[in-house]
């Protein structure tokens, strides 16, 4: 099996991998964003740099319920990291390690497995 044909629980669709969007500081989508206040004031992403958010759009299958058809937290926080740390990577120098220094996750309702789900990170501070 390929690295990619299990992705975040899929293997039926195994040709499928995730999209992600780049968001670069002039991009008028990004500000689109902002304006329609999808991100709250205080995250509001920093212009400084180069690529400030990015959406990711993938999948999720039943694979990883955590109850039958409900995504289970811990996947919910792998696929929020693993976004988040792709942002990072694309903003940092080549060769430079990111490290997470805290996570923190506050559930505001449950995810359906059976369908696409969007991810939005990104940078502020």
């Amino acid at each position: 099996m390929r690295s990619c044909d299990s992705h975040f629980g899929y293997q039926a669709i195994s040709k499928v991998v995730p999209l992600v969007f780049a968001w670069n500081n002039s991009t008028l989508d990004c500000a689109r964003q902002l304006n329609a206040k999808t991100v709250p004031d205080e995250r509001r992403p920093d212009m400084q740099f180069a690529t400030p958010m990015i959406t990711a759009i993938d999948y999720i299958n039943e694979n990883v319920n955590g109850h039958p058809g409900l995504i289970h937290g811990g996947m919910t926080t792998i696929i929020a990291h693993s976004t988040a740390s792709l942002l990072a990577a694309i903003n940092s120098a080549p060769g430079t390690r990111i490290v997470s220094q805290s996570l923190n996750m506050d559930y505001k309702k449950p995810i359906r497995t059976g369908g696409f789900v969007k991810i939005h990170a990104w940078l502020y501070g």
